[in-house]
């Protein structure tokens, strides 16, 4: 029965918060239709690495959004009293949902909603949520990294090439960041000059590393 299911935006969290493998980046996300319980739930899976960080300020400021949607999706607008929020916070999260899903609602009244690009209102509706959440000191340390290529070795791990402006082990700490123990064997910078290789492991061997096609 829906009364007793939550909404997918929680889903989404509940499955980030639980520890789920995300940095095997062996997934896909299927959406059927972007309404805001859903693209909320995409930005979860693709903000997984900041929702699990030990600073708790982004879990604490996207959850009061997530709760509330959450009550909306499963149980009606009517029933926003459930998540237990102070009037005054309740409102202004119910203003700041609102704002996001204005187009959702002026598209489905007029009966357009099924013509649109999903993909295209998908994207703009993630950055709505990234201006709510995000502000720019957030991105003070972003790194520029471009993935060239990568292939499986060993034992389920990885060796990844990269190119960046990066010192070798600062572009290392930034993998494990990313990939954690399944980096096996650390990136390499694109440089002129032969390409200098720290290893993260023991052995030693050469492997054939196709161009990715794309990424995940």
């Amino acid at each position: 029965m829906r009364a007793f299911t939550i909404a997918t935006c929680e889903q989404a969290m509940v499955v980030v918060r639980r520890g789920l493998d995300f940095q095997k980046r062996d997934w896909v996300i299927w959406a059927n239709e972007p309404d805001l319980d859903t693209v909320l739930a995409i930005w979860i899976l693709l903000n997984h690495m900041r929702l699990n960080d030990a600073d708790p300020e982004i879990r604490t400021r996207v959850m009061p959004l997530v709760r509330l949607e959450g009550a909306i999706d499963a149980h009606g607008l009517e029933m926003q009293e459930l998540c237990g929020f102070p009037p005054e916070i309740q409102a202004s999260v119910f203003k700041d949902l609102e704002r996001m899903r204005s187009r959702e609602v002026e598209l489905k009244k007029e009966e357009r909603w099924q013509e649109i690009d999903f993909l295209e209102y998908t994207a703009d509706i993630l950055r709505a949520i990234d201006a709510t959440i995000y502000s720019s000191r957030h991105f003070e340390e972003v790194v520029d990294v471009e993935e060239l290529a990568r292939a499986v070795i060993g034992d389920n791990q990885l060796a990844i090439v990269c190119r960046s402006g990066l010192g070798i082990y600062e572009l290392e700490t930034h993998l494990r960041r990313l990939h954690g123990k399944r980096l096996g064997s650390s990136s390499c910078r694109r440089i002129p000059r032969p390409i200098p290789c720290a290893k993260s492991t023991l052995f030693c061997r050469r492997y054939s590393i196709r161009p990715m096609s794309g990424s995940i």
